[in-house]
This record gives structure tokens, sequence and C-alpha cells, in this order.
């Protein structure tokens, strides 16, 4: 089915996948793929899917990629079904990152959401361990889990008992609190040759050495980011680290395509949730056919993505979650959507500074986030458009 389109490009199948679900904020998600370094990798929508996994198998991989700063602020239910899912998997896998104390916390709200009431339960202790097992909640499950966990989920009756979709909205607000909520990671080098973590995420970029988090460049905080090879570099404002001066702050990536992942990361992160909409994409020249084009994030931004929200008819879609022993099955009802509708964007956005770029393997490319004028028009924006 997949070869059906190999001449199209990746927007075409993530369409096709988001319709599938009948996904209604599909700006959240993206498909990922292993690349020809065994790597996932996002598809990017502009380009054509046959020259992005070349001779790679056709397995794709519908994930979020852009995770909320406030998941009670998405508008459908199934959007946070699917996030509450994710982070769940990431969490169980190792990959974010949860104390002891609060990998309880969550297990037992996933119960909750599971089979209900504690004190409803008609299973048997052995089943009860049974199915918190199947569930992939935490790793290693001994007696002293299955006791807390079991205490935990007794609570959420003291609260007066959760709905499944309330339990989803309760484990997302106590998810997004974790440190290391909505990151994507790589690893590098200072100019020390010491090793560090890069962390991408909502609001900027942070920086971990021995798994202490030891600088945190916000996006209002950076002037430029860039990469030359495998060289990351960070142009902060002056006032970050100097009082007075700009500074460029670098590291080292294991190779030039990992440099260029983190960049694209970069981008795409800052323009989705930083900016009022992402910036325009030049027409063809004859300097972009050799190569001088920058990338920008292709899709609609955060901003865009809460007003588009607002045209769905909340109340006439019903979403329908299925418990069965082999997991969940969700379905939707849409009866009917709200007529589509403008919403105002700001005419003032982040402008990048244009780049000459080389059309070597070691050709630099640039990204400028500052603007003052974009910062003031974005909370002008915010203020009189989402009334």
């Amino acid at each position: 089915m997949f070869r059906d389109f190999k001449n199209s490009k990746g927007n075409v199948l993530f369409d096709l996948a988001a319709e599938s679900e009948t996904l209604l904020e599909k700006d959240y998600f993206g498909l990922r793929y292993e690349d020809e370094l065994g790597e996932m990798t996002w598809l990017y929508p502009d380009k054509r899917i046959q020259k992005q996994l070349k001779h790679k198998p056709w397995n794709f991989v519908f994930q979020i990629k852009f995770y909320p700063p406030e998941p009670s602020a998405l508008a459908d239910d199934l959007t946070r079904y699917l996030l509450y899912l994710q982070i769940r998997k990431e969490i169980y896998d190792g990959k974010l990152p949860a104390s002891y104390a609060k990998q309880i916390l969550l297990a037992a709200m996933v119960m909750q959401a599971e089979i209900g009431d504690f004190e409803a339960i008609k299973q048997s202790p052995h089943d009860y361990e049974k199915f918190l097992r199947e569930q992939h909640l935490i790793p290693q499950i001994d007696e002293e889990v299955l006791t807390k966990v079991r205490e935990a989920h007794k609570e959420q009756k003291m609260k007066k008992g959760l709905t499944p979709n309330e339990a989803h909205q309760k484990y997302l607000d106590t998810a997004k609190d974790l440190a290391k909520y909505g990151f994507t990671f790589y690893n590098a080098k200072d100019t020390k040759n010491g090793p560090v973590i890069l962390g991408i995420y909502a609001h900027g970029i942070c920086v971990y050495k021995d798994q202490l988090q030891i600088h945190r460049f916000l996006w209002q905080g950076v002037n430029k980011i860039q990469f030359r090879g495998s060289k990351f570099s960070v142009v902060l404002k002056p006032g970050e680290l100097d009082p007075k001066k700009e500074v460029t702050v670098n590291y080292r990536l294991v190779d030039y395509a990992t440099a260029k992942k983190l960049y694209r990361t970069a981008v795409e992160h800052h323009t989705f949730f930083r900016l009022i909409k992402p910036e325009d994409k030049p027409k063809g020249t004859f300097l972009r056919r050799w190569g001088s084009d920058r990338f920008r994030y292709q899709g609609r931004t955060y901003f865009q993505a809460k007003m588009a929200s607002q045209m769905f008819d909340h109340p006439s879609q019903v979403v329908t979650i299925q418990r069965t022993p082999s997991g969940r099955q969700v379905s939707r009802s849409v009866d009917d959507l709200a007529q589509p509708r403008s919403f105002p964007t700001s005419p003032m956005h982040y402008v990048d500074e244009t780049t000459q770029q080389l059309t070597t393997p070691e050709k630099s490319k640039s990204y400028s986030l500052s603007t003052s004028k974009a910062d003031k028009a974005k909370k002008k924006a915010e203020e009189t458009s989402l009334i």
C-alpha cells in the first residue's frame, strides 16, 4: 500500500494516517521511521517520501512530536488519550525519568482509568497484580510496589472517584511537571571534549552533564542557532552569560547528520511554540536550486493549532474507548463540525537571517531567533485573538 505513495511528499501519507484515526488536532503529531543509521527520524512533510527513506523499509510510527506544555488546553479527548499512551510508554522504557513516588502515583492513575474505583473491583489480588504487570507501567514490580500502587489507587476514590477521562487528564497534569517532559535529547561534547546531553523542548535548550542540568537557554534569550559540519552553536543575547555582549556556546555532535537533526529539531520547536506563524517559504530561485535555502518548519504553530481547535463543535463529538483484554479500541462519532471560520494571525513573526549556504558536506546553516517586535506582536495577538 505504501508503495503507492513513493512519489508523494510526506504530508500526503501523514494526512492519511491522521484521517484514519479521525484525529482533529494533528499538528502535535508526526510520522517516524528508522533511517540508514538505525535511528528514528521524522518524516518531513515537504519532501518526497522515497527520497527520505531511500532503500529502507517503509515502516512508520505515528507519534506525538510537539508535547503541549499544558495538556489540559487540548480540545480533543483523542489527542489527550494518545499523549497519555505515549507518556506511559516513555516512562516504562526509561526515556522519561520519574521518581519512584511519581511512578507509583502515575501507575495508580492508570489503574483508576483502566478498571475504575478500587472498591468496585471484583478481581482477586492475583488478577490485580497480573493486570498491573500487563499494563507495562513500572519495569520492576515487587510486593512493595504492588502494595503502594494499591494504596495510591484507593486514594483516588477518596477524591470522589475519577472517570477514565478525568484520570487521563490527571495523569497528564502530573506527567507534564516531570523535569524532562517533552524533551528530545542528543549526545554531544563541550569545548573541553567533555560529554554533555543537549535537550530541545518547548521553551528552549537545556544542557546536562553527569545527569545534572548546567545550562538552560530559553528561546527569548537566544539570538541565533547554527551548525557547520558536526558543530552546533547557540548565540546568546547580552545579559545571558555575559552582561554586555553576545556569547556563542559551541558543542560537537557525533557527525554532520546528527548535528543537522539537532538543528532542525531546534528550529521546529522554536517555530512551533514561539511564533505566531511559520516564516513563509521563498519561491524557487537560482540560489535555492544550488542549496542556498534554509530549513523551515512546515505546518501550523502552537498558536495557530489552538486557534483552529476553536472551530471544533465539542458537544457533538463523542470518543468511545472500549476496554478489551488485549488493550483499548478507540472509536469516534463526529456528527457535526462547526463551519470553518477564519482566525487572525499576527503580521509580525520572527525573521531568520538569510545566509549563503555551501553545497559541500561542511555547509553552514543559521537561524535567527531574535526580534523584540515579534514578542510584542505575539503577546498582543494572544490577548486579543483568544477572546
